[in-house]
């Protein structure tokens, strides 16, 4: 208050400080430090297994936290054979797990011909907020066809409209790429994005050691096998 020699109230003054960028700064460190738990966690849950299926499940249930995922695409990059093969798809349409095992492998583009081609020769993730836009400058493409049922096929919301590609390495070598889809425009951010290369170290080691025990259990199962053969083949001889 500003007030007079008799003590009378003629005005007030004040100042204020714009908090703007402060508050922006406040919800960036929040947002981060949500993120860092969350991969914190992530890394917990996903070292907790050596089920392939269960990693997946896994890495659904995280990246929806952070990001819309209408469908998931999980495939392996086989770098002797250029070939990259669909292992996990889940679509919220169907509401499940799709079968994979029908899916041929597609071989890797050339240079400059196919989006997830270029993500895999690159190693660098990459945002489509414009899907369709995009998906027209490609000069080679695969359309993955599924029977369903038609009021599924007819749903206008299906259509892709952003996407996120991200390579899986492992110590530098690409060992596979996600596609996560929303059928909005402008579905992602930078910081989604981040946040989702940032999982990809923890899952790309997590699924490497899930093969390899696969192999070991293959392995493991093919000696196995290959004793009760040469065991038969003795009690066979001694019967002779």
């Amino acid at each position: 208050s500003i007030r007079e020699l008799s003590g009378k109230i003629s005005g007030i003054i004040g100042s204020a400080i714009d908090i703007t960028e402060q508050r922006k700064s406040d919800r960036i460190i929040k947002k981060k430090n949500e993120y860092l738990s969350l991969l914190y966690e992530a890394g917990k849950m996903l070292s907790s297994t050596l089920n392939i299926n269960k990693l997946y499940e896994t890495m659904l249930e995280i990246i929806s936290k952070v990001a819309e995922c209408d469908t998931l695409f999980v495939a392996s990059y086989d770098k002797e054979e250029n070939l990259i093969k669909y292992n996990y798809l889940r679509d919220r349409v169907i509401g499940e797990t799709i079968d994979t095992g029908k899916i041929p492998p597609i071989p890797l583009a050339p240079l400059g011909y196919g989006i997830i081609s270029n993500v895999v020769r690159s190693g660098k993730a990459v945002i489509l907020n414009d899907y369709q836009s995009e998906l027209k400058k490609v000069k080679i493409s695969f359309n993955v066809s599924l029977d369903l049922e038609s009021k599924k096929t007819s749903d206008p919301d299906h259509k892709v409209g952003s996407a996120i590609i991200v390579p899986i390495s492992v110590d530098d070598n690409i060992i596979g790429v996600i596609q996560i889809f929303s059928g909005k425009l402008n579905a992602y951010t930078r910081e989604q994005l981040s946040f989702i290369e940032a999982l990809m170290q923890p899952i790309g080691l997590a699924i490497n050691n899930a093969i390899l025990y696969q192999n070991a259990q293959n392995e493991i199962k093919e000696r196995k096998l290959a004793e009760i053969k040469i065991s038969n083949s003795l009690n066979e001889k001694e019967l002779l």
